[in-house]
């Protein structure tokens, strides 16, 4: 069952960055935190919407619920948003150590990543959308991250490290027919379907530290470097019509070094622009795109 709660972002004046411009279509949720990676300030561009606390939010195929998680302060586990209202139930299911939620297009499933109690492997499950039911989708001693629905709901897309750097994978709902796409030496990570499902956008990063957004075909061919940043390009997400990426880009320039900003470019890496910039030792990452 839910249950309701209220959610308030902490520190939320200080993480949430200038907005520099409105995304060319829609709105875009993102998490801003003074630790990237970590739960922190949930805003969405594009609407006005209360900042709330949580990580990896992801909007439901209508635009109006955003599916995220929270392990710090009221309690660990997935939750879901109601953005007309601001109403937030939290699943009940168990999700102790349970991040990266993906809902299903229709709504009815949810699959997510659940951590080991010894945080040595991380494994990707799948549930009602209520979060009964769980069923193992991967197994063994190592990492499975960032699950993500086909635009369909027939294939997820996935990264793990069971061939020792990360890599971009697609499985069945029910976890049969488990493909490495990108078959690479360089790390790959965190990858977006196109609306289409035609394409795949994810972070390649080789061995000099520097990485970039790469779009592949579904299939995982025909690989191509667009963003061809000069510090570390992460986290692309689609526009819902297709055309735009957003994604995250490092800062080496004073006055705010090693901060992340949220950037997008037209699908073929043209027009870059910035669209937040944050204070000094705050970053912005994590983002979801819906009309």
């Amino acid at each position: 069952m839910f249950a309701t709660i209220t959610i308030v972002a902490s520190h939320a004046t200080e993480a949430i960055p200038e907005l520099l411009a409105k995304p060319p279509i829609g709105k875009i949720a993102f998490v801003s935190g003074d630790s990237f990676g970590s739960a922190g300030t949930i805003s969405v561009v594009g609407e006005k919407i209360q900042p709330f606390q949580g990580a990896n939010p992801e909007f439901d195929a209508e635009g109006k619920k955003i599916i995220f998680s929270n392990n710090t302060g009221n309690g660990n586990g997935l939750f879901l948003r109601e953005l007309a209202t601001g109403s937030t139930t939290r699943i009940e299911n168990k999700a102790q150590d349970s991040e990266a939620p993906s809902l299903s297009p229709d709504g009815s499933r949810i699959v997510f990543v659940n951590w080991t109690p010894d945080r040595e492997s991380s494994q990707i499950f799948i549930a009602d959308a209520n979060g009964s039911n769980w069923i193992p989708l991967t197994a063994g001693k190592y990492y499975n991250w960032s699950p993500r629905w086909s635009p369909d709901g027939r294939t997820i897309v996935f990264e793990t490290t069971r061939d020792g750097e990360r890599q971009i994978y697609t499985m069945d709902p029910d976890g049969k027919n488990q493909v490495n796409l990108t078959n690479s030496k360089d790390l790959c990570h965190s990858p977006s379907w196109s609306p289409n499902g035609a394409f795949i956008a994810y972070m390649s990063r080789g061995n000099n530290g520097k990485a970039n957004i790469f779009v592949m075909k579904s299939d995982g061919s025909e690989p191509v470097d667009i963003s061809k940043g000069k510090t570390r390009d992460s986290e692309p997400v689609w526009s819902p019509d297709g055309q735009w990426i957003a994604f995250t880009r490092t800062s080496n320039n004073p006055p705010a070094p090693e901060t992340m900003d949220i950037w997008i470019m037209r699908k073929d890496g043209t027009d870059q622009q910035a669209i937040t910039r944050n204070k000094e030792h705050f970053s912005s990452y994590q983002m979801s795109w819906s009309r």
